[in-house]
């Protein structure tokens, strides 16, 4: 069959093709329930394109939908425990924050910029001979 393609688009069972009077190339004309026939099988193929690339999108959306689930729970779930993190950490600081005010203020020597005087009973101005260690030394 000649045009088959053709007659397949338009949902034809087949073509006529005229022949003028005076000669020439052959015509078809179509009729109003001929175009209403392409008219339907045009929606259908539409129709069926649009169903098949909803059902690709729904597919890709359901996947995308069950990605994005699965990471939320992950992100829940390093949420909860630096969450944890931050709680213990701030416990820490608070007890630390704490025994250093608790903690006795150091205290510095007195010094007025001068030398001690040498009446003091050390030897070359920082040994004690009175001390426990070098009293020792001095009994062997």
């Amino acid at each position: 069959m000649k045009h088959s393609k053709i007659t397949a688009l338009l949902a034809l069972t087949s073509l006529d093709l005229k022949k003028p009077l005076l000669g020439g190339e052959h015509f078809t004309e179509l009729k109003e329930s001929q175009l209403d026939k392409i008219e339907a099988a045009l929606e259908a193929a539409e129709n069926a394109v649009d169903n098949t690339s909803l059902e690709q999108l729904m597919a890709t959306l359901k996947a995308d939908n069950e990605t994005l689930s699965a990471e939320k729970a992950t992100l829940t779930a390093e949420k909860e425990a630096l969450t944890e993190q931050v709680t213990a950490l701030t416990a820490e600081t608070e007890k630390l924050q704490k025994e250093l005010n608790e903690r006795p203020a150091h205290s510095l020597p007195g010094n007025d910029g001068k030398e001690a005087s040498e009446g003091n009973g050390l030897i070359d101005g920082y040994l004690d001979p009175n001390d426990a260690h070098n009293k020792f030394l001095n009994e062997i």
